[in-house]
């Protein structure tokens, strides 16, 4: 792997061809277990798969949402099918209530031993909204969002079956995944309980990783140790949904009160989820223009109810008024060190 967004050798640069070069192989029938279901490594020159673990996680989540956005912005068939055929194999095979397990794509169906959970499983409730699915998706956050009420923070592993950490991957690298699906769902539903998790995100990432040039890595949520770096995503992604949940400009420019058959802002529920690639595409261009205009979720099925509005925001992150900018920097203390 060379730079962002290059592979090098005879790869090519990533995108539209490399996703659709992906396409190629996952189509022929030695590739794709007879269940729909993909492992975890492939050897991109053999065919062969390394690691036949079929999993949400870490080393193949990238495809799940790869897959349904770049149909979604390119309108390839191919990619539709890639996507629809994954996604109801992992439903089928994978799902156990609202957590998602491990196991082999040439066996289908859980691992009898355990359900373990894994950090980066975190984005696929954000990738359900995209998809319609928002029943299924608000189940799945809250079971995720369970570990960060207990932990204040998101472990990199957690065996669900026996409760207990993983031994050694014990650690929350201030990940993006879960701050992603708490704005999709809030976006997508309208509901105030959304930004209340997100202000206790807030405190507990004030609380537990902050320091005085920044947020730390958490070491192991057991001690809450702290290390000594933070990740370029923490700013790139994790700060921007939860700046982007809290964004009062963004919820005061909804129009969608003055749509027909609105009350309150929340357009009529007429019927489910997408069904159809082209609905899904239909559907995916509406998520984005709601979500720019701040207006609810149309696939909801749910009773409409009051928007919150800015006072609402800053009453969920505990501020009476937005902070006043500071006119300048007086001489700083010296910083606390990192444990």
């Amino acid at each position: 792997m060379g730079r962002h967004g290059e592979i090098r050798g005879d790869m090519g640069r990533c995108g539209l061809s490399t996703l659709q070069r992906g396409a190629g192989v996952l189509r022929r029938p030695i590739r794709r277990s007879k269940f729909d279901l993909l492992g975890n490594t492939l050897d991109v020159r053999t065919g062969h798969w390394r690691n036949p673990t079929a999993t949400i996680g870490a080393g193949v989540d990238s495809f799940y949402e790869y897959s349904l956005k770049a149909y979604l912005v390119f309108g390839k068939p191919e990619l539709y099918a890639m996507w629809n055929a994954s996604a109801s194999a992992v439903e089928q095979h994978l799902r156990v209530g609202p957590w998602y397990g491990e196991a082999d794509m040439h066996k289908g169906h859980r691992r009898a031993e355990r359900v373990e959970f894994d950090a980066l499983q975190a984005f696929w409730p954000a990738l359900q909204v995209l998809a319609g699915e928002l029943r299924p998706a608000a189940a799945t956050f809250e079971a995720f969002h369970s570990l960060w009420r207990k932990f204040n923070a998101l472990p990199e592993r957690f065996d669900v079956d026996r409760g207990k950490l993983h031994d050694t991957l014990a650690y929350y690298p201030l990940r993006p995944e879960l701050a992603e699906s708490c704005y999709a769902l809030y976006h997508a539903t309208r509901d105030a309980r959304y930004l209340q998790i997100g202000a206790e995100m807030v405190t507990s990432l004030n609380s537990a990783a902050r320091t005085f040039f920044g947020f730390a890595a958490i070491k192991s949520v057991r001690s809450m140790a702290l290390e000594d770096q933070m990740p370029s995503f923490f700013l790139a992604e994790t700060l921007k949904y939860l700046y982007l949940l809290f964004d009062e400009a963004r919820g005061s420019r909804d129009a969608a009160e003055r749509q027909p058959g609105c009350c309150r802002g929340v357009p009529e529920i007429t019927r489910g989820p997408p069904a159809t690639p082209g609905e899904l595409r239909k559907h995916a261009r509406r998520v984005v223009r709601l979500h720019h205009r701040g207006a609810p979720h149309p696939a909801l099925d749910r009773l409409p109810r009051p928007r919150p509005g800015p006072a609402d925001r800053r009453a969920a992150l505990g501020l009476r008024r937005p902070p006043a900018a500071r006119a300048h920097c007086p001489r700083e203390p010296a910083a606390r060190g990192l444990h």
